[in-house]
């Protein structure tokens, strides 16, 4: 898993996204956000309380998604 990991994605470029609670996100699934590319998730922190929010760790993709 960690060789498909580094060959499909670039370690060097990481960004840290907070929301509300997407509980249909997995560690390792790629996603694409707006003006900034394919990323791929490879860390997910929830926050336990009422309203609480949570954090995605991701690294930028290096190759796209084809539709």
């Amino acid at each position: 898993v960690n060789d498909l990991f580094y060959n499909h994605a670039y370690c060097a470029e990481s960004i840290v996204l907070s929301s509300r609670p997407l509980f249909w996100l997995d560690p390792n699934q790629r996603i694409r956000v707006k003006d900034i590319g394919d990323l791929i998730i490879s860390k997910i922190t929830f926050n336990l309380e009422h309203g609480g929010t949570m954090s995605l760790t991701c690294t930028k993709a290096i190759t796209p998604i084809s539709y």
